[in-house]
């Protein structure tokens, strides 16, 4: 143990010798931020390297030294850092006004290629992030059923409120958590003989991803469909990344297993900040401001989002999909 200290020491030196201004920059944000820090991943010791610029697949820290973007955002950057058809897009969007505080066309056609996309999807609504998708999906799906448990899978991950890594954990939103095993359906079996007519959803990302990058079998997948009908509860599948790594169409395109609800985020909004989630008419007709349509009993329940229909991420997202990352 003494030697591995002393390498990494020796290690830690020549880092910190190589890169002064990163060590600069840091120390300032730990005057305003928690460890200099307001997303945990991005930490390391013995200090993170702070970026200065990006452009196509490289980088540059403010040291002046160049990378090569191995990363990719956890793969949510798809479109590389310089993409002419985003750039394009946001830069024609900016002309147009940054925040319009109104409907417009782009939100739409954003809408629609999303549902052109993904088989479960027949009504879809923007967040701004893969987290307030979740949380949103899961109130539709408590709502629709009247119910109040939700099966969660150990190992899942569905955004900052929702960790299941080893466990529940303590920011997550409070709701009644139900943990299977992943790839087990005897686990999930035995939960829905015990609780029933008692579970909202089950949540499933179809690649646990945080958790080990495990895929999810087509048949204890296809089991969680068949069950969650059994018992009238929602399918939910969270597609935030297995719609970039898998197929354009998510898993559920290729495996045929249709969610009552998807949820997405990341590269659909071109590289900007966003988030959504999709399914099934009569669920998402919740969030249906005309009462009188919703299939729910009484008023349409408000999803509020200042930037949900943001201009540029509408305009990036439609171009992303449209003219790169096509079908």
């Amino acid at each position: 143990m003494e030697q591995i200290q002393e390498a990494y020491d020796a290690l830690a030196s020549e880092f910190a010798a190589g890169n002064p201004k990163s060590k600069a920059a840091y120390d300032v944000a730990t005057k305003s931020l928690p460890g200099g820090n307001t997303r945990t991943v991005l930490f390391y010791e013995p200090f993170p390297l702070y970026t200065d610029r990006a452009e196509g697949c490289h980088l540059w820290d403010v040291d002046g030294h160049k990378y090569v973007d191995l990363l990719g955002e956890y793969t949510a950057g798809l479109y590389g850092h310089s993409n002419p058809v985003i750039l394009e897009a946001i830069q024609a969007a900016l002309k147009r006004g940054l925040s319009f505080g109104s409907h417009h066309a782009d939100e739409a056609r954003l809408a629609q290629l999303i549902r052109d996309r993904f088989s479960g999807i027949e009504l879809v609504r923007f967040t701004n992030s893969g987290t307030e998708a979740t949380l949103m999906a899961l109130a539709a799906a408590k709502i629709f059923t009247d119910r109040s448990k939700i099966m969660v899978f150990e190992g899942g991950y569905h955004g900052g409120g929702f960790l299941f890594k080893s466990g529940p954990h303590p920011v997550n939103v409070p709701h009644q958590y139900l943990m299977a095993q992943y790839n087990d359906t005897a686990s999930v079996d035995e939960l829905i003989a015990a609780n029933g007519k008692g579970i909202a959803a089950i949540i499933v990302e179809p690649m646990i991803g945080s958790g080990g990058c495990i895929p999810g079998a087509p048949e204890f997948l296809a089991h969680l469909r068949e069950k969650a009908t059994e018992i009238g509860a929602v399918l939910i599948f969270d597609e935030v990344m297995t719609s970039r790594l898998y197929s354009g169409g998510g898993v559920q395109s290729e495996l045929g297993i249709t969610p009552d609800i998807t949820t997405l985020g990341k590269y659909i909004g071109g590289g900007m900040s966003f988030g959504a989630f999709g399914g099934k008419a009569d669920i998402m007709s919740t969030y249906d401001p005309r009462a009188a349509s919703t299939a729910r009993k009484g008023a349409s329940v408000p999803h509020a989002g200042t930037f949900n229909n943001n201009v540029l991420t509408m305009a990036a997202g439609s171009a992303g999909l449209e003219k790169v990352f096509s079908p």
